[in-house]
């Protein structure tokens, strides 16, 4: 069976939004209109063209230098430097970390097989009332899931998009045969349960909260399969730390080539030329040689990295209390104030930061041992 989304709700979508943006004077409004339009546009888009490219008004192609430049626009040091630092210090962990002689699974299934474990996943590690919040939203949202052929042509394997105006949410999920496959929905899902229809929480915790959920979803899932089919969770296992070893390095290596150039960012140069001598990562001197170690999508380079640290703090904790493990994270996603992301997380119960990254150190042996 083919899972689409309906091209006519898409486009009703489309109008409504219009006749709200010629009645709207307020320019903030205005602009959250104008954003779920060019949402709607680029889901047309995919329907269409069968890929995912980023939202339709993101048609120039920046330099390496520009895309890591404008990561960092509005960055204040003095808030927000120790967040790269305690993220980037955990490189040491990870750095002989191999798995360059694993293979990928080829997993063929039909989406209802895929829709049935994710649904037998959520069922027992969603508590119930979280659970049945999503049958209800499934019910009253036929159309919400479009599930297509990976391309190749994508940075995902999947996406939520939320309208914050009509309060709807869709879930594009991509499909290559093989076992990321299996993951993919339930992340997805996970943010559509745990991302709530207040743009304000959103947009507040953007830069550095919002992964945290799929980060929790990819460790469960992982754990799910173990049980049920270890071969597949031995290799989410290995999968998932090797992306944070390469999201990792493509932090540092964006943040010494943006300081060695920018002004602003001067003060660290020496600082991450050393992490960088000290880590053992090739020296770069060409923004040629910074694409060879930038990730393909660096914006979400640092949402990703702290995720996989907090998702693994909140995965130890769910191990013994599943309830507590899912009411922080709720702590975390709906946090509605400004405020300095490491106590946020720090009052959360997330120790990576306090406690020499105890739990990354005991889960890269546990990986190690199933290589």
């Amino acid at each position: 069976m083919k899972y689409n989304w309906n091209i006519q709700e898409i486009r009703n979508n489309i109008v409504t939004l219009n006749n709200m943006l010629e009645f709207e004077k307020e320019e903030e409004k205005r602009e959250t209109i104008l954003c779920q339009i060019e949402t709607y546009k680029t889901m047309l888009n995919i329907t269409v063209s069968k890929k995912y490219n980023g939202l339709e008004s993101d048609v120039e192609k920046l330099t390496v230098f520009e895309t890591v430049k404008s990561f960092f626009e509005g960055f204040e040091p003095e808030k927000e430097e120790d967040i790269y630092e305690l993220v980037a210090d955990s490189y040491p962990i990870i750095r002989d970390f191999s798995c360059d002689n694993i293979s990928i699974s080829t997993v063929i299934c039909d989406n209802e097989t895929l829709l049935y474990n994710t649904d037998i996943f959520l069922s027992k590690y969603l508590p119930s009332e979280l659970y049945q919040r999503f049958l209800k939203f499934k019910k009253e949202n036929p159309n919400y899931l479009h599930i297509q052929k990976d391309c190749g042509l994508n940075d995902y394997h999947g996406i939520t998009f939320t309208d914050y105006v009509l309060l709807k949410k869709y879930v594009l999920a991509l499909r290559n045969n093989t076992v990321y496959d299996i993951v993919t929905l339930p992340h997805e899902i996970f943010h559509t349960i745990f991302n709530d229809y207040n743009e304000e929480t959103f947009f507040n915790s953007l830069y550095y909260t919002h992964e945290i959920e799929g980060s929790l979803a990819n460790f469960l899932v992982t754990d799910f399969y173990l049980k049920e089919m270890p071969d597949f969770g031995r290799e989410l296992m290995i999968y998932f730390l090797y992306d944070y070893q390469e999201n990792i390095k493509s932090l540092l290596y964006g943040i010494y080539y943006l300081a060695s150039l920018t002004e602003k960012f001067r003060f660290r140069e020496n600082k991450f030329h050393k992490l960088i001598a000290s880590y053992q990562l090739p020296n770069i001197t060409s923004e040629e040689q910074l694409k060879l170690c930038l990730s393909s999508n660096y914006a979400e380079t640092i949402n990703y990295s702290l995720a996989y640290l907090a998702g693994l703090d909140l995965y130890k904790i769910y191990k013994n209390d599943p309830e507590l493990a899912i009411y922080l994270l709720q702590n975390i996603r709906y946090a509605k104030e400004e405020q300095n992301i490491i106590q946020l997380l720090r009052r959360n119960h997330i120790t990576f930061m306090n406690d020499g990254y105890q739990n990354l150190k005991d889960h890269v042996k546990q990986v190690k041992k199933v290589l």
